[in-house]
């Protein structure tokens, strides 16, 4: 069991006015939308966007494989 309980997140590429936030939230969990991801991603290590750039190449070449 993990220490905490989880929280879903929901990222999407667009602003939330095009879908309703509201009712997305309630399956999806907190919604990150373009304008909150661009607004804290800012003070991210490089280390960690070194780590996601990594697994998103990893994960894109498995799927391209498949």
């Amino acid at each position: 069991m993990p220490p905490v309980d989880p929280v879903r997140l929901f990222f999407v590429p667009f602003p939330t006015r095009t879908f309703g936030v509201e009712t997305v939230s309630i399956d999806a969990g907190i919604v990150f939308d373009r304008c909150r991801i661009s607004a804290l991603s800012h003070n991210v290590e490089e280390a960690l966007i070194g780590a996601c750039a990594a697994w998103s190449r990893a994960v894109i070449k498995a799927r391209l494989r498949g």
